[in-house]
């Protein structure tokens, strides 16, 4: 059975063109903050919760949990550093290759 290929993986192939977390991923999840600040009634908190549902046009309870994820310190708003926490979310570990053997 062959396994799908995880984003880490991706990244590691891409890496060898010029593609990694450094110079594509932290700029464009930057960028898109950025961008998402613009919606919040109070900036220098972060982006509102409600937004971020909103943007990733997450339903019910999988919204809830996404956003609880991405605002760490429970106060409605993802702050920057919440925000690029996407990037560890995004990149599961491997899992054992022995179920892949």
């Amino acid at each position: 059975r062959q396994r799908q290929m995880c984003i880490r993986d991706r990244v590691n192939t891409l890496e060898p063109i010029g593609v990694s977390k450094e110079n594509v991923i932290i700029p464009y999840l930057s960028s898109l903050y950025k961008d998402l600040i613009l919606w919040s009634d109070s900036p220098e908190k972060g982006i509102p919760r409600f937004v971020l549902i909103d943007f990733f046009n997450l339903p019910g309870l999988i919204g809830e949990r996404v956003t609880a994820m991405l605002d760490a310190n429970n106060d409605g708003y993802a702050k920057k550093d919440e925000f690029l926490s996407l990037i560890h979310i995004s990149e599961p570990t491997r899992p054992e290759r022995s179920s892949y053997a």
